[in-house]
């Protein structure tokens, strides 16, 4: 038996490696770098050891190798802590778990089931077992760093929470916060500021309420951000031992749908620090009533009546009065000291504290940006008009909106609410909203990037009222469209009369002779829904069906400093709100394409050759892909081959596949999007095309002129170019050196 075990151990020595061939071997170069550096790799060889090895990235996350490497002081114990004596394998990790690492700190393990997630201080494990010759190894998503005490120690020493730490030591409880394990959900001085002053008093004067309120902060495990999942719920150690909510998303972890998670996963030995933004309030003060029952009970064929000895008054109101502050004094924690100024000065500030309602807040910044103090107050009659129109009666919170919901503000006008997903943008009429759900005694607040200016009529009224969207007006009226551009809700790429006269002149005159044709062109111009300009990531491209039926694509050229994009290389010049939808004001009349890239490469003579090679090649359905952007050669293009080159392209179908697919970009690239020294990768793998932009024109690859630009298809875009492109793997082959 003791032979077999020594075979055993001979073989697992031979095929495993020792630590650091294992390292290696997975990847893991930056730790053993660091560990050699330091003078760690004899230590690592030299015992049996768990690693925890953070992943490159990791490291590289943490700071350069100059800035990691400038203190090995600090990196020595980094790297130890990263390590423990022994072998623990995934089978013996339990959730809180605590092992001694070699610096001498513990190293907590935490198992979250419903997220199938096992972390070491957080770190996420992401491969587990990697067996070495003196030990085992698992790899984790980031680097330790070792906490330098407890979480009393954390708070001391942190001085935007030197509010809760003197809370803590005026409800005294200290010693609780030094129970293993616990969770806090710390909120910062900020979060304390945003609490009115008589509810601040009230904490300061009433211990046993504090002391509630403060414990409601604590988990009595440990929650690293990697364990926590949307709509869960935390058990707390308040004296109810009531539960906190947390909502996780791309955008963050809130708790209670009003705290947010500003920074997360701070260790300390006895557990973990969460940073949050306001002041948590137990949930059973927004559930219960304050009331006698009497002993009168009135039955009914459909319930029961009790009679009752005072109005039934929720605790959520009780709870708003006493934890919060009212709407003025929350816009003043929270820095909008310009809304309150214009709001006093038009006399406002008393109907804001009478009722409850909810306000969309402009930061400063953003009534800077439409006027200053002395142009604002010019016209208070306007400007009074202007701050109605961001209150509405009644408490709408994030969890309310809907795409497209509109309420009506107390200027008598309706705000409408876009949702999209797609870059997690939400608007009040195209105002993006910054930060959510800023609770008050009497309603919410939620805060903008800009200032509504309220609409002053529909579309229709809006397009009759601007002078240089006269043309667009009258042929509105010729093609008999008024009742469609009155739908709610709608979007109108307006172009300009300027826009309109840059037409040629027989394509004017066929609009205004063929009334169905021109119904079509100025419906392509239509969306049934909200599009604004932000709604686009950077470098993000997107279609909307417009009324007429086809797709719009919009794309956004961040690169060059371009504006948003619609076919034919539109730039916008202004958005303007109208009470059905809004309106973009445009510098070019769009004309809808006619069919796909294949269909124009079709109905083009002068693309007669490609078209045959792309039928000979059999890759007709790799011009549908939607989006795609072509560098047509024309046929004079071809003509410029030598015989031997056109001989080979068709011979050889692979080869002619190879650059044909060179010529094709899997992005829509109109011209706006281009700039000098652009590098896109095309169709054919690792083969890239590079343009040179100046004021003579586009070039691609220093010997192609684009001839002709930005030609529209359903699918994509069109560039005619005046000679082939040749894949860089092929230029020796043809004879055109590398």
């Amino acid at each position: 038996m003791f032979r077999y075990c020594c075979i055993f151990l001979a073989v697992h020595c031979v095929f495993g490696g020792n630590l650091v061939e294992v390292l290696q071997a997975n990847g893991e170069s930056r730790l053993v770098q660091y560990a050699t550096a330091c003078g760690l790799a004899d230590t690592i060889l030299g015992g049996t050891f768990t690693i925890f090895a953070p992943t490159n990235a990791a490291f590289d996350a943490l700071g350069t190798e100059q800035e990691l490497l400038s203190d090995k002081t600090v990196l020595t114990t980094i790297l130890l802590y990263h390590l423990t004596n022994g072998v623990i394998r995934s089978t013996d990790a339990k959730n809180e778990l605590t092992v001694e690492s070699v610096a001498g700190l513990k190293v907590r393990f935490n198992i979250y089931n419903h997220n199938n997630a096992v972390t070491v201080e957080g770190a996420k494990i992401s491969k587990f077992d990697l067996d070495a010759s003196n030990g085992i190894v698992h790899v984790i998503d980031k680097v330790m760093i070792p906490p330098t005490g407890g979480i009393v120690d954390l708070v001391s020493g942190n001085k935007d929470l030197s509010t809760l730490l003197s809370l803590v030591q005026k409800a005294n409880i200290t010693g609780i916060i030094q129970s293993d394990p616990l969770t806090v959900f710390a909120p910062t001085n900020a979060a304390f500021s945003r609490l009115s002053s008589n509810v601040l008093n009230r904490l300061n004067s009433d211990t046993a309420l504090l002391k509630e309120v403060l414990e409601y902060h604590l988990v009595p495990h440990t929650e690293y951000s990697p364990g926590l999942y949307n709509r869960e719920y935390l058990r707390t150690l308040d004296a109810k031992r009531d539960v906190i909510r947390l909502s996780v998303s791309e955008r963050g972890v809130s708790v209670n749908s009003y705290g947010h998670v500003i920074k997360a996963d701070i260790p300390a030995t006895n557990g973990v620090v969460h940073l949050i933004d306001h002041v948590l309030v137990p949930l059973r003060y927004w559930r219960g009533v304050i009331t006698t029952l009497c002993n009168s009970i009135k039955e009914s064929t459909n319930g029961v009546v009790h009679v009752v000895d005072h109005v039934i008054i929720p605790y959520r109101i009780r709870c708003l009065h006493m934890l919060c502050g009212n709407l003025i004094e929350v816009l003043q924690a929270n820095g909008e000291s310009k809304l309150i100024k214009y709001a006093t000065a038009c006399g406002l500030a008393d109907t804001i504290l009478g009722g409850t309602f909810t306000i969309f807040a402009p930061t400063n910044d953003a009534f800077d940006a439409i006027g200053t103090e002395q142009e604002l107050l010019s016209d208070k009659t306007v400007l009074t008009t202007i701050l109605l129109y961001h209150l509405t009666n009644g408490v709408i919170k994030s969890t309310d909106a809907r795409n497209e919901l509109t309420v009506e503000s107390v200027a008598g006008l309706k705000i409408r609410f876009n949702i999209y997903p797609h870059n997690k943008a939400v608007t009040v009429e195209g105002a993006k909203i910054l930060k959510f759900d800023l609770n008050a005694s009497n309603g919410v607040v939620h805060v903008i990037d800009k200032v509504l200016v309220p609409p002053t009529g529909g579309i229709v009224d809006l397009v009759s009222g601007n002078k240089d969207l006269g043309t667009l007006l009258s042929l509105v009226q010729k093609a008999n469209i008024t009742g469609i551009i009155r739908r709610d809700p709608l979007t109108v790429f307006a172009p300009t009369n300027a826009a309109f006269s840059r037409l040629p002149a027989n394509v004017l005159s066929r609009l205004n002779s063929d009334t169905a044709l021109l119904k079509e062109v100025l419906e392509y111009h239509l969306v049934e829904r909200i599009k604004l300009k932000f709604t686009l990531t950077d470098q993000d491209e997107q279609t909307v069906e417009s009324v007429a039926g086809m797709k719009l694509r919009f794309n956004k050229y961040s690169h060059n400093n371009s504006q948003l994009k619609v076919p034919k290389f539109l730039n916008f010049f202004d958005d303007v709100d109208a009470s059905n939808g809004i309106v973009h004001v445009i510098d070019k009349v769009m004309i809808p394409p006619t069919g796909g890239i294949t269909d124009l490469v079709s109905r083009n003579k002068d693309l007669s050759t490609l078209l045959s090679l792309f039928q000979k090649a059999s890759i007709a359905g790799l011009i549908q892909t939607d989006p795609l952007t072509l560098f047509a050669p024309t046929n004079a293009a071809f003509s410029r081959l030598s015989a031997n080159v056109t001989s080979r392209l068709n011979s050889d179908t692979q080869l002619l596949i190879d650059v044909l697919e060179y010529h094709l970009v899997a992005h829509t690239e109109y011209s706006s999007g281009l700039y000098n020294r652009f590098s896109r990768g095309t169709l054919l793998r690792s083969e890239y095309i590079t343009l040179s932009v100046s004021d003579t024109g586009i070039v691609v690859n220093s010997n192609a002129h684009v001839t002709k630009l930005d030609i529209p298809a359903t699918n994509g875009i069109v560039h005619v170019i005046d000679h082939v492109l040749i894949p860089r793997k092929h230029r020796t082959t043809f004879g055109f050196g590398k």
